[in-house]
């Protein structure tokens, strides 16, 4: 990723300790990171709390559920799954 100031979204997939960090991280330079959380319980938890792993979330940080949108709206995608 360049240093520019962009407006296009970033996908993290994966709502764990590891993706909140990247998408807190990627959030600082980026307009909007989508954060994925396959839970619809825990994505409504963080939505309430902004914490994710806690960890506070940046305020560009969006949570979804929509594994669809991610594909769909986000330019860059990271995969932080366990493996």
């Amino acid at each position: 990723m360049s240093s520019r100031n962009t407006s296009e979204k970033v996908g993290v997939i994966g709502a764990g300790s590891f993706g909140t960090a990247i998408a807190n991280i990627l959030a600082e330079n980026t307009a909007q990171v989508l954060l994925y959380v396959r839970d619809e319980a825990k994505a409504e938890k963080i939505k309430k709390s902004r914490i994710s792993s806690g960890q506070k979330l940046q305020k560009k940080v969006e949570i979804t559920t929509e594994l669809k949108a991610v594909a769909e709206e986000c330019e860059i995608i990271f995969p932080m799954v366990p493996s």
